[in-house]
Formats: structure tokens, C-alpha cells, sequence
């Protein structure tokens, strides 16, 4: 915040060496954890908000799949039977007229292991919703433990998780009230990794809007593996 800085050349030097270690220290700490915690929250939105209709569909998706390699399978059996004995009776039927002129499905899509798999999807007003809410949580929390108001709470949170760091609003670091440095440096380690999580939700939801843009203007070829 620049309320607490060095005063001496060993102490400045000493910043400089511990910043230049700590900062790729805290960055890799933001990206792995950050991408962690996206992956963990698109699987539970997607267990939570899955969507009925969908389901279904996709339940029908995969009968219509599971059926077309059973009739594949079926009319291949047949065949090896009747290619070794044409008198000999195959334990499966014969295929009916219909079910023998279905084709092999192609190895793209047969060898999918979650054929239908749908794209999860997190609203980025949600992601604004959670970092709304995490600022006015701390807004509340140090508002109690400073005696400021909630706008000043608020703010100290905002300019804290935003790296700002002006310094005119602060912590109190008397030695009676050190337990509050360490709740704020756990809120501070929470707060920037929710923001880098929402950050990687956000950034791929953009980015697939540009690449559904560019595939329909026709700057993008056209992918199937585009779903995560």
C-alpha cells in the first residue's frame, strides 16, 4: 500500500530480489489455481443447472448411437456365419431388409467416449455476481473489524483485489491487532484467485463467441473438437 516501505539500501535491495522471485511466484500461484477453480466450478454449475430437456435429447442421442453399433455388429456377425456355412443357423437371426443397409459410422464419431457431450457454459454475469459478492462480504467483514463504514469497507476491498493499493485506507498493523493483517492477507489470497478463476470462465467464453463469429464470416474453418 506504500504505508510500510524500506528505508535503507540492503532493505531496498532486498525488495527488489525478493519482488522479482515472489511476483512469477505469485502469478504461477494465480494461473494454476485460477484454472483449477474454473474447471471445479463449470463441473458443478453443470451438475446443478443441467438442463432436462437437453438430457433427455442427449439420452436419445446415445440409444440412437448404442443402436446403430448393435445393428452393425449384428450384420457383420450374420455374414461371418453365413460366409462359413450358408446352411449354418446364426445364434443372432438373420438382419431384417432394413437394418443391413445402415453404414458404418465414421471413426470421429464412433470413437467418442461422451458421444453428444454438451458445452458447460457460465454466464459472465455470474462471474460478476460472485466478485460483487466476495467484495461486499469483506466490505462487511472489515467494516466490523476496523470500525469503517461499508463504503469505505468496500472501497479498501475494490482497490485491494484491484491491485491498486492507493494506501490511504489500511489495515490497522498495531502489534494488538496483527490476527487482522493475517485475515486480510487470507482474503487477499482468496479474493485474487476467485478473480482469476472468473477471469479463465470469462476468457473462454470470449473466446469461443470470436471463434462461432469467425467461423461464420468464414475467417475460421469450421471445427468439431471446439466443445470442452
Amino acid at each position: 500500500y506504500g504505508n510500510i516501505a524500506p528505508k535503507t539500501n540492503w532493505g531496498k535491495l532486498v525488495t527488489i530480489v525478493y519482488a522479482i522471485i515472489g511476483i512469477p511466484l505469485m502469478f504461477l500461484y494465480l494461473t494454476n489455481i485460477g484454472d483449477l477453480l474454473a474447471k471445479s466450478f463449470k463441473y458443478i454449475y453443470g451438475r446443478l443447472c443441467r438442463c432436462k430437456p437437453n438430457d433427455e435429447k442427449r439420452r436419445r442421442r446415445h440409444r440412437e448411437h448404442y443402436r446403430v453399433h448393435h445393428i452393425v455388429l449384428h450384420d457383420t456377425t450374420s455374414n461371418i456365419n453365413n460366409f462359413i456355412d450358408p446352411n449354418f443357423p446364426s445364434k443372432f437371426g438373420r438382419p431384417r431388409l432394413d437394418e443391413t443397409k445402415m453404414e458404418t459410422l465414421p471413426e470421429e464419431i464412433s470413437e467418442e467416449e461422451d458421444y453428444g457431450k454438451q458445452r458447460i457454459v457460465v454466464p459472465i454475469t455470474l462471474c460478476l455476481v460472485l466478485i460483487t459478492g466476495y467484495i461486499c462480504g469483506g466490505a462487511f467483514l472489515f467494516s466490523i473489524s476496523e470500525g469503517w463504514n461499508y463504503l469505505d469497507g468496500a472501497y479498501f476491498c475494490f482497490v485491494t483485489l484491484s491491485t491498486v493499493g492507493f494506501g490511504d485506507t489500511v489495515v490497522s498493523n498495531a502489534e494488538s491487532s496483527q490476527h487482522k493483517l493475517v485475515i486480510c492477507s487470507l482474503y487477499l489470497l482468496g479474493g485474487m484467485a476467485l478473480i482469476a478463476m472468473c477471469f479463465n470462465l470469462v476468457q473462454d467464453e470470449v473466446l469461443y463467441k470470436l471463434r462461432s463469429v469467425g467461423m461464420r464470416l468464414g475467417i475460421i474453418q469450421e471445427q468439431e473438437d471446439i466443445q470442452e
